[in-house]
């Protein structure tokens, strides 16, 4: 769980600080940037927001660039909740029963979110797609500017009587919908508009998008990225639609977005479709503004923030380093699995590791540990009796008649890494006064990181 939720906010600050910089820059230099290449920027983000890029770094790292760490004397290595590197691979070790329905539940809800998502699209494809386009001069037009275009898909041609822009939606089988409000004097522009669309793939990247919403919702610099994404989406697409036209098209086409989105009801759902016009006087105001303005590449600015925001997105990428337990210094005897269970304890005999056991999260540690809760060191005799040992215990007391009994002492102590270091003398006690005496080291036992 703890992996799961540091991976997540890895590869959400992975998208966001260059989201934050693109932001920035877009802002200072916004007459020097073109749309294509925010919308390029923008599909950066959206790859780190997706893809685990930190999961990706640390299975590379750990495998070809870390080393074993040599372990030294009794060692208990704590799994749980761990990754898990063994001379064969990596593995994910279990994680507690609560933390599974926590997981269960998180992914239930995203499974809920897209299947009702997929429902709504069913039936608003149902509904557009009840009238297929028969005008031959209309069919002509779009076979006409697709292949100018170089369109690759296949594109259907619906009309509906809907008091909305025309728009187009669909990935695999792109469809343009040509509503009431498309002027008949302009279809070439529309459908030009369109394919445009379709040819950049806007829908798939649209849909992209909302999944990064979805993964990232605790982020509230998705929903910025979000709507960036949309409307960047419409102004690279005017950019490259103002390469075919003339300029009296060009003023025709800021025209005809003004004169659409003014008689426009919202009976369509912008996010599903991609919308040829739509009422917001903002962005229509911005949209407008930048028909016919040439944005002339800026080469040294466009590198400077591409290596920018590689730069600040590396930050998260190699700051995530999960907690894991290295056993790739073990024998590897393959008689247990390292996705389950808690610990594992390594003995050593002499300078070479004898064996390894397998303990699962009953026998963590020993039950008399239990004790290190309340002090750092205690007194275990022959017989099971336990005897807190104070600090002032290790001296004699005059007057008092000993009573020695034989056991061991243990005196616990933690490292700067969150473990802890186990120390076990054989000795003797007294049974009356505490004090100790004959003390030999029997063994020592590191635990990372501390059970106790």
């Amino acid at each position: 769980m703890k992996s799961l939720i540091l991976l997540l906010i890895a590869m959400s600050a992975a998208g966001t600080f260059p989201f934050i910089i693109y932001i920035a820059l877009s802002t200072i230099f916004d007459n020097y940037i073109s749309a294509r290449f925010r919308y390029r920027c923008l599909k950066y983000c959206l790859l780190l927001y997706l893809v685990p890029f930190p999961l990706l770094k640390y299975f590379i790292y750990h495998r070809y660039f870390s080393t074993p760490k040599p372990l030294n004397g009794n060692v208990v290595i704590s799994l749980t909740g761990k990754i898990v590197q063994t001379s064969t691979g990596f593995y994910l070790n279990s994680v507690g029963s609560l933390q599974k329905i926590f997981i269960g539940l998180w992914i239930c809800s995203l499974s809920i979110i897209i299947f009702y998502k997929a429902i709504n699209f069913s039936r608003f494809h149902r509904k557009i797609s009840q009238n297929v386009l028969s005008d031959p001069e209309i069919i002509k037009i779009v076979e006409m500017l697709s292949q100018e275009m170089q369109l690759q898909h296949k594109v259907t041609v619906y009309e509906n009587s809907l008091a909305s822009s025309p728009f187009t939606y669909g990935t695999f089988h792109p469809s343009i919908v040509l509503t009431s409000l498309s002027d008949k004097n302009n279809l070439p522009l529309i459908i030009r508009h369109e394919l445009q669309h379709i040819k950049s793939h806007d829908f798939l990247f649209r849909q992209l998008a909302f999944l990064v919403l979805m993964l990232h919702c605790y982020n509230p610099f998705v929903y910025f990225f979000f709507c960036e994404v949309i409307e960047v989406q419409e102004l690279a697409c005017d950019e490259n639609v103002m390469k075919y036209l003339s300029r009296e098209e060009q003023r025709c086409y800021g025209y005809l977005l003004i004169m659409t989105a003014a008689k426009e009801r919202s009976e369509v759902k912008s996010r599903i479709t991609l919308m040829f016009s739509k009422n917001n006087r903002i962005f229509l105001k911005r949209r407008v503004k930048r028909i016919g303005i040439f944005v002339k590449p800026k080469i040294a600015l466009n590198v400077s923030i591409i290596i920018f925001m590689i730069s600040i997105s590396c930050i998260p990428v190699f700051a995530y380093n999960p907690p894991t337990a290295d056993l790739r210094s073990v024998p590897w005897t393959g008689f247990f699995d390292p996705a389950e269970g808690a610990q594992v304890s390594v003995f050593d005999n002499g300078n070479e590791i004898e064996c390894i056991t397998f303990e699962d999260e009953s026998s963590m540690i020993p039950s008399d540990e239990i004790y290190f809760k309340d002090t750092e060191n205690y007194f275990i005799t022959d017989n099971g009796d336990i005897i807190i040992i104070e600090p002032g215990d290790i001296q004699t007391y005059a007057g008092c008649s000993h009573i020695f009994v034989n056991g061991k002492h243990k005196n616990h102590s933690r490292n700067k890494n969150g473990g802890c270091i186990v120390k076990t003398y054989k000795g003797k006690i007294c049974t009356k006064c505490n004090y100790t005496k004959d003390f030999s080291l029997d063994s020592t036992v590191t635990y990372s990181p501390c059970p106790h």
